[in-house]
Formats: structure tokens, C-alpha cells, sequence
């Protein structure tokens, strides 16, 4: 039987964003199944070390784009900038995938998606999204900006027709994709954590993210300070990348030093799960929250804003955590004070988080990816 390679096409595997990390999870995976040949290719990389472990098996490859040279520069200069990197882009992947000879190329939605099914290799194009389809429209940016983002979501609508499947992580977003028969639903798995499992009696919260205005933790911060003057022996820990001065600032501005604290990314992160008894996330939207998932794995409730995209398929209402509707800040807070009084409900939920996360496990999940690409393979 012939080798089935397949390329991923990522920006980088540098940070610590979710995106990489179930990007990591599934090539170490599939790495271990015989007769797949694994390659990522990257534009950002430069020279950087992966954040997250990734399997000597795993071919890298960067292209030495590097988008994000642009960041700094103005508007114009910006726009002409990233137009040369596009063309350079497309040009250095086209050489590099008629070399390579893959079966199937994965867009990770990047720079890529809107050349990548064009490149005439031989390969099947399957594009994977880490967000909901209205991301852009989500992050309520203004003027011009606003009329950019408007334009490529619609656009999208037409883009993700070209790939011959198109995969996203949840059945929510799939019905905000009209018209598409080439959907697929496919949800991210959590990561093997040796049967680690937290006691919920440390009386310590967890939330995990990027300070962005995604995840909103000014509204944690502000729910915090309504939950520590009720619980004042209980403590609120932030892992994540990103400017948090203005959430320092806020920190400081309700006196809340002594029961908060802002951490940068770990690879030990298992130790902060297992040492917590609560998960609590704020987010305005998501397309699938990784986090979720893990903190499920681990046994801890959650209670999370209902956002889109994904906390109402994960979380059981009730059973293993709870929702709570957006707006509702009074409800978020008494639900915490209850998990945070009752040890009872606390490590009820928790069996029950552990009990349905299962339906997220490696295993369940990487065998839809394989049974995906086969078919493909099949059917070409």
C-alpha cells in the first residue's frame, strides 16, 4: 500500500493559540498511523521552536513569507507589502506542492485559503476553520475596517465552495454556511492528560486565553469583582499571551491584586487544570473552544457565556456546568457562587464533565479525520 502524505499549510507553530495546538495533536497522531507521510508548511516560522511538541516523524517546511513584517507599517505601505508576500506566497507554495506530490493539502484558513485550491498538483484541497463563520463581523471593528470585514465574510460564502471539503467545528456554524454540500462538522479533541484529574477542592478559578477583545476579559474581571467580595478566600487565575495592561489596570482599579493573577503561557499547563475546581469563560464569540474541552477532561464545571460558536455543544446545561445567557452578569455570578458554596454540585458536575467529554477523545475524533480522508482519496 502507498504512502498517504498529507500537508498542512499553517502559519506558524510558534505561539500558543488553540489553532496550534490541535494542529500539533493531530499530525503527532497521524504521524503514528502506518503508511501517512506528514509535512507542515509554514510562512511565519523563521526559525522559531514549535510551542507545542510536535513528532520528529513530521516533516516542516517554511516558506519564509513572513506576513506579520507588515504589522507596524501604514495603511499603504501595508497594502502593498502584503500584496508582494501574497504573490511570493502563492508562487513558493505552488513549487513546493508540485514537488512534494502530496494526496491532500489542509488550509488552516490562513493567508492560503484564497489561491491554495487553484494550485494544480494533483492534491485533493480541504480547508479546515478554527472560527465561526462570522468572526470578523464579531470583532465590531469600525468605518473601513468594518466594510472589509463585511466583504470577506460574504466573500468566504463563495470561497469555501472551490475545496473539495470544507470542515467545520460545530453544527452551529455549519448552518451559518448557506448553500454548501461539501460541509463537514468534525469537532477538535482534547489532548491525552495521563488520566490527570482535579480534587475541586483547591479554591481556585481557571480561565485560559488570549487577551483579545474575543475573550473579554474585562468582563471577567468585572463579574470577579462582584464574586470576591462574596468568596473572598477564593482566587482567580489568567493564563495567556498578549497585552494585558489594560486588564491590569482594571485589577488594580478594584483592588482585586490579591485574588487575581495574569500568567503567560505554560507547557505545564495539566498542573493549573488539576489545581483548579472551577472554569469560567467570558468570550464574545469562538468557533471552538479548546479550552472547554480540557477543562471537561480534567473534571472541572464550567460556566460560560453562551456565545457563538461552541459552549452549547460542549457544556450540558445544568449537568456538567452551566450557560448563561449573554448580558446576564447577575446570573453568571450567582451560578459561580453556587458551584463555589456547594461542594456537593461542584463535584457532581465535575464526574459528569469527565463522563462527557469522552465524546471529544482522540481516538473518536482523529478516526473521523482518517475515515474524511480516505473517502476523499476513494471517491477522486
Amino acid at each position: 500500500m502507498s504512502k498517504m502524505k498529507i500537508i498542512y499549510c499553517i502559519h506558524s507553530t510558534c505561539n500558543s493559540g488553540g489553532m496550534e495546538r490541535v494542529l500539533s495533536n493531530k499530525v503527532n497522531y497521524l504521524a503514528n498511523v502506518p503508511n501517512y507521510e506528514i509535512i507542515i508548511i509554514t510562512t511565519e516560522q523563521r526559525g522559531r521552536p514549535h510551542f507545542y511538541k510536535i513528532s520528529s516523524k513530521v516533516k516542516c517546511i517554511d516558506l519564509g513569507i513572513d506576513y506579520s513584517e507588515t504589522i507596524n507599517d501604514g495603511v499603504l505601505v501595508k497594502i502593498f507589502k502584503s500584496v508582494i508576500k501574497y504573490y511570493k506566497h502563492k508562487s513558493k507554495l505552488k513549487e513546493v506542492l508540485i514537488s512534494l506530490r502530496a494526496d491532500i493539502v489542509v488550509s488552516m484558513f490562513n493567508n492560503d485559503v484564497s489561491f491554495l485550491y487553484k494550485i494544480k498538483d494533483g492534491s485533493k484541497k480541504v480547508l479546515e476553520i478554527h472560527f465561526c463563520r462570522e468572526f470578523r463581523l464579531l470583532a465590531e471593528r469600525k468605518g473601513i475596517l468594518r466594510m472589509i470585514d463585511l466583504y470577506k465574510t460574504y466573500s468566504n460564502d463563495r470561497l469555501v465552495r472551490k475545496y473539495d471539503s470544507f470542515v467545520v467545528l460545530t453544527e452551529e456554524d455549519k448552518h451559518n454556511w448557506k448553500n454548501n454540500d461539501n460541509i463537514t462538522v468534525i469537532y477538535n479533541s482534547f489532548w491525552e492528560n495521563g488520566g490527570a484529574i482535579s480534587r475541586l477542592n483547591n479554591k481556585n478559578i481557571l480561565s485560559i486565553g488570549r487577551f483579545s477583545h474575543q475573550k473579554n476579559f474585562e468582563l471577567l474581571i468585572d463579574l470577579w469583582k462582584e464574586i470576591s467580595t462574596l468568596h473572598p478566600d477564593w482566587c482567580l487565575t489568567i493564563i495567556g499571551s498578549g497585552d494585558f495592561s489594560q486588564i491590569l489596570q482594571r485589577i488594580k482599579r478594584y483592588s482585586l491584586e490579591s485574588s487575581v493573577r495574569i500568567l503567560p503561557p505554560t507547557d505545564s499547563i495539566n498542573n493549573f487544570y488539576c489545581e483548579s475546581s472551577i472554569y469560567l469563560m467570558t468570550s464574545r464569540y469562538e468557533g471552538f473552544p479548546m479550552v472547554l474541552v480540557e477543562a471537561q477532561n480534567f473534571g472541572l464545571p464550567i460556566i460560560s457565556v453562551d456565545c457563538k460558536c461552541g459552549p452549547k455543544e460542549i457544556i450540558n446545561d445544568g449537568i456538567d456546568g452551566f450557560l448563561i445567557a449573554n448580558g446576564d452578569n447577575s446570573g453568571f455570578v450567582n451560578k459561580v457562587s453556587q458551584l463555589m458554596k456547594n461542594d456537593k454540585m461542584r463535584i457532581d458536575f465535575g464526574k459528569m464533565a469527565k463522563v462527557n467529554s469522552i465524546k471529544f477523545s482522540e481516538e473518536k475524533i482523529m478516526h473521523q479525520w482518517i475515515s474524511l480522508f480516505e473517502g476523499i482519496i476513494i471517491s477522486a
